[in-house]
């Protein structure tokens, strides 16, 4: 598969006291037969994220059709699992419920953040409700640090695909989270049978493999996912992130196919030090890929498109 760049698409302009910067880990959802929307991550001036959009015209996602007024998903109460962030990550139409996945993020005093994976739900996407003011997962027997970045599908049962950090490494004196993609089952969405079962495997002990999105064709699982190394990873001269790709006939046993994607930083430009947090959305024969840039999403998600 080869992807073609077609540029950026939405960056925050800062006017708005809740979205400062970044359009962070872009997330499709159809609305329509004319209008995509995409959830993102933005910061305010305190560099707490929470949960935004933008409507897209859906054959021609360059064109900007709305911005939202106002936080899909803002964060929580002091002392809550998502008390200093919120970041979408995966939202689908379930029956008659809209089910939106999300991290939720807090500052503890030992490293630079902890996170854990929750629930919001809506009939109308006017309002999200959380679930539950704590979340669905966080450290437990199986993860020893932090869960995030779920990718929720159903096929049968519930499958989640989702990163889980293994271990801090100390890099140049600083504590650097390295972390896997693991998988889930469920039968109701809500409560998960966590296993030690790792998807994607870590090529070193201090790579770091973020964001899943997964699709099946033809009986086929397709992931897209990031990865990273340790050293020097915020910049180009460095370890910087990447998008990757591998293949699984069960969904739980896969196999990594980085080379093949065919997309790579730019020369210049807003993409040109990382590329990263792919997600995927077919729109008839075309393949529209939405995925971030430099500085982890401050400078806004772009698109890239496939027809193979």
């Amino acid at each position: 598969m080869r992807w073609e760049k077609k540029g950026l698409i939405y960056v925050p302009d800062g006017e708005v006291d809740w979205s400062k910067t970044h359009a962070q880990i872009p997330t499709p959802l159809q609305l329509n037969e004319k209008i995509l929307r995409i959830y993102f991550g933005t910061r305010d001036a305190y560099c707490r994220t929470q949960i935004s959009h933008v409507d897209l015209d859906i054959k021609n996602p360059l064109n900007i059709i709305e911005r939202a007024k106002k936080p899909d998903i803002a964060i929580g109460f002091p002392g809550l699992h998502d008390d200093c962030g919120a970041m979408p990550f995966c939202v689908f139409k379930d029956k008659h419920q809209f089910k939106f996945y999300y991290t939720g993020w807090h500052i503890p005093t030992t490293v630079s953040y902890d996170l854990s994976i929750a629930l919001a739900t809506s009939d109308d996407l006017l309002n999200f409700n959380k679930y539950s003011k704590g979340p669905l997962i966080s450290k437990n027997i199986y993860e020893a640090y932090w869960a995030a970045a779920p990718y929720v599908m159903y096929d049968g049962k519930y499958k989640m695909w989702y990163i889980s950090c293994y271990d801090w490494v100390r890099v140049n004196n600083t504590l650097e989270p390295v972390y896997n993609i693991k998988y889930a089952e469920s039968i109701d969405s809500i409560n998960w049978n966590l296993t030690h079962n790792v998807a994607i495997k870590p090529k070193s002990n201090n790579e770091a493999l973020g964001r899943p999105w997964v699709i099946k064709e033809n009986g086929l699982y397709k992931m897209w996912y990031s990865y990273r190394g340790s050293k020097n990873y915020r910049n180009r001269n460095g370890e910087h992130y990447k998008i990757g790709y591998a293949e699984s006939t069960n969904g739980i046993d896969w196999t990594r196919k980085d080379a093949s994607i065919g997309l790579d930083v730019s020369e210049s430009g807003w993409d040109s030090e990382m590329i990263e947090y792919a997600s995927i959305f077919q729109f008839k024969d075309t393949k529209y890929m939405f995925y971030n840039g430099n500085g982890f999403g401050k400078s806004g998600f772009g698109l890239a498109v496939s027809k193979d």
